[in-house]
């Protein structure tokens, strides 16, 4: 009786351990597809057909873009895992609701004010055109690459990682597309705008098919909770993280 047990035992062990090898392999695939992707393949094909100096000024402008905004997500969404699981079903999609406004508005007051400083930058020629063309649709996408990113927090709490690889899969193939269609319309500059567009594209998708979660409202109490952390991590995360391409 006692080796059946050990069997099973190391049966259901063996089960835990599968399951965790699963969930690495598709978060591996979500990386691949956010950053494998575009940087080993859209940004290749790209350089090649625009050439080092006009693929140098984009690489600028992300970089830069990178410093100023892809952090106000990860602060709310590091409040959304600390906080979700105490709430029933109804209520995670109300706060879930309110994290994406919250997003929302930081978001757009983040790129008015940052694209009030680009436009005052440039009519003072301190900035030259082609990066100043390559900055503004980079900057506006912004707002559809974090909101993205944190609309798919929920699915991480509950261990979905295959359908987050699969939303991140879609958001590669409608940038790649988009980005390349840019590219040989406009150049650079049109690459840019492809790219931007292909994150509102993206969003737009992801909206629709999880409207339930995301339009059930703002709720005050919920966004204190939210708040308690979320301007300490977003400000942790552009410390830590924008050092690289500073």
């Amino acid at each position: 009786m006692q080796t059946i047990i050990n069997k099973i035992s190391k049966l259901v062990n063996f089960s835990q351990y599968t399951q965790k090898a699963v969930y690495v392999f598709w978060v591996l695939g979500e990386q691949a597809m956010t950053l494998g992707l575009p940087r080993l393949v859209l940004f290749p094909i790209v350089a090649y057909f625009i050439g080092k100096d006009q693929f140098g000024a984009f690489v600028m402008a992300l970089s830069i873009i990178s410093i100023i905004g892809f952090q106000p997500a990860n602060g709310l969404a590091t409040g959304m895992f600390r906080q979700l699981s105490q709430y029933e079903p109804d209520e995670q999609k109300l706060f879930c609701s309110t994290a994406a406004k919250m997003c929302s508005v930081v978001m757009v007051i983040i790129v008015s004010a940052n694209l009030v400083i680009l436009l005052l930058v440039f009519w003072l020629h301190l900035i030259e055109p082609l990066l100043f063309y390559c900055i503004l649709p980079l900057l506006i996408s912004l707002y559809p690459e974090n909101q993205f990113m944190l609309n798919l927090t929920e699915l991480r709490i509950r261990r979905k990682f295959a359908s987050r690889t699969g939303w991140y899969f879609i958001r590669s193939i409608i940038l790649l597309i988009l980005g390349l269609a840019g590219m040989f319309v406009g150049g650079v500059i049109g690459f840019a705008w492809g790219y931007a567009i292909g994150g509102f594209l993206s969003l737009g998708v992801l909206f629709y098919h999880r409207r339930n979660w995301f339009n059930q409202g703002y709720d005050k109490q919920m966004a204190s909770k939210l708040k308690e952390i979320w301007l300490h991590m977003t400000i942790a995360g552009v410390i830590a993280l924008s050092g690289p391409y500073m």
